[in-house]
């Protein structure tokens, strides 16, 4: 993951912020980085790295994605000079069951094509 910030230099002070990637995603716990082997079809599509023995996701994978949506939330206060105090941070147990089946619905892939297509 590869993140900067940064701050105009005029009277507004207008902020931005560039990241890799998908930050949304879910974050994986432990594990190792490794370059994938050389071939004569290494691009950015097929990856040039892999994170290999990470921990198991939860079953609902709700603590991974709870971690990875406080960073997106805490971008757009950034960015948006919202005050810290003003934004709380998430609480998994908030997490409702509607939400719980947002996520399901929308963020797994069950491997139908059904709902391949159902979230395009």
């Amino acid at each position: 993951p590869n993140i900067t910030a940064e701050i105009y230099p005029n009277e507004n002070k207008g902020r931005i912020l560039l990241c890799t990637s998908h930050p949304e995603y879910m974050i994986w716990y432990n594990g190792h980085i490794e370059e994938n082997k050389e071939t004569n079809f290494n691009c950015l599509a097929t990856g040039l790295h892999k994170w290999k023995q990470i921990s198991p996701l939860s079953d609902t994978a709700t603590k991974e994605l709870t971690h990875s949506w406080w960073m997106i939330r805490r971008f757009v206060a950034w960015a948006a000079k919202i005050p810290d105090d003003h934004f709380p941070p998430i609480d998994i147990e908030k997490n409702t069951d509607k939400i719980k089946s947002i996520i399901s619905e929308n963020v797994f892939w069950d491997g139908s094509l059904l709902n391949l297509i159902k979230n395009i």
